[in-house]
């Protein structure tokens, strides 16, 4: 799991907010599948309508320039996302994401992504409980931050008990399809990064940066 600081800026959160709190809601229960008896809660309606391009095109362009997003993530594509509303008494059960997505399910879906669009004192509950080696993890962020996290991890969001959580869901296939692959190219990433800004004429320099285009070179598809 990582924590994305600051994926929207403040003017493309007011954006989004603004377009949404005029947008249209249905039940979000049409795109869950198999899971959509744990599913409750109310999403975006789509229309064709020019503001919903805007809205992809904030949501997508803010992670696609994400410098940690694309180093921990190594995106290959990433999926038009969906927005979603809960209110009191809304939820949605544990449950694991589809193996594949898209129109024609041609896209893997290695990532999952929450990007957070209300502030934690605009609801009560509503947390996006994950899974983890270590235990459960609740993760409940300031507006324009984002979690991503392994699509095969069990999560569920909490019951919202007041207020209104407004998020935008995505996925995105990796070049890098073995999750611990990508984790060990994240680690010589964060090195090198480290590495560069305290040697950057220096020979181990040079060598980390090296190895991990090498390693990328021998793993990404």
């Amino acid at each position: 799991m990582l924590l994305l600081p600051g994926v929207l800026g403040a003017d493309e959160l007011a954006l989004i907010r603004q377009v949404l709190d005029l947008a249209d809601f249905e039940d979000g229960k049409l795109t869950a599948g198999r899971a959509a008896p744990l599913k409750e809660n109310r999403q975006l309606r789509r229309t064709g309508a020019p503001a919903e391009a805007a809205l992809d095109a904030a949501v997508g362009d803010a992670l696609s320039r994400h410098p940690l997003f694309n180093a921990a993530v190594q995106p290959r594509h990433l999926l038009v996302p969906l927005f979603a509303r809960y209110e009191p008494g809304m939820h949605y059960g544990a449950h694991v994401d589809a193996a594949s997505m898209g129109p024609d399910r041609s896209v893997r879906a290695d990532v999952s992504i929450t990007v957070f669009l209300s502030n934690p004192s605009e609801y009560e509950g509503g947390e996006l409980a994950i899974d983890l080696p270590g235990g459960v993890r609740q993760v409940k962020l300031p507006a324009g931050d984002a979690v991503a996290y392994s699509t095969f991890a069990v999560h569920q969001v909490n019951p919202v008990t007041s207020g209104r959580r407004l998020v935008a869901v995505t996925w995105a296939q990796s070049r890098v399809r073995d999750p611990q692959m990508r984790e060990v190219l994240f680690d010589l990433h964060a090195a090198g990064q480290a590495l560069h800004a305290s040697q950057p004429e220096s020979l181990e320099d040079r060598l980390v940066q090296k190895a991990t285009s090498n390693l990328l070179r021998l793993v990404a598809e």
